[in-house]
């Protein structure tokens, strides 16, 4: 069964999320990106979900965000 474990938005509007499946035997950690937009097609905002990695332990994951987030630091928020 996939769990939630965490995740992290963005000021993009990206956000991380960390689900643990305990099915997927050798890799049960995995890393999605998930972006809300509204486009042509729908009145509503759509959800696009992207699976970026998956990882054996939860510290993998932790790290893969943490290097993203390095990356893109900000200075200021506004």
């Amino acid at each position: 069964m996939k769990k939630l474990i965490g995740s992290l938005s963005l000021h993009g509007g990206t956000t991380f999320k960390i689900y643990y499946d305990d099915r997927e035997k050798p890799n049960p950690y995995m890393i999605y990106s998930e972006d809300v937009y509204k486009d042509d097609k729908h009145t509503y905002p759509t959800t696009h979900r992207k699976l970026l990695h998956k990882y054996g332990n939860l510290h993998s994951c932790v790290s893969f965000i943490e290097v993203c987030v390095a990356n893109n630091d900000e200075e200021e928020r506004w």
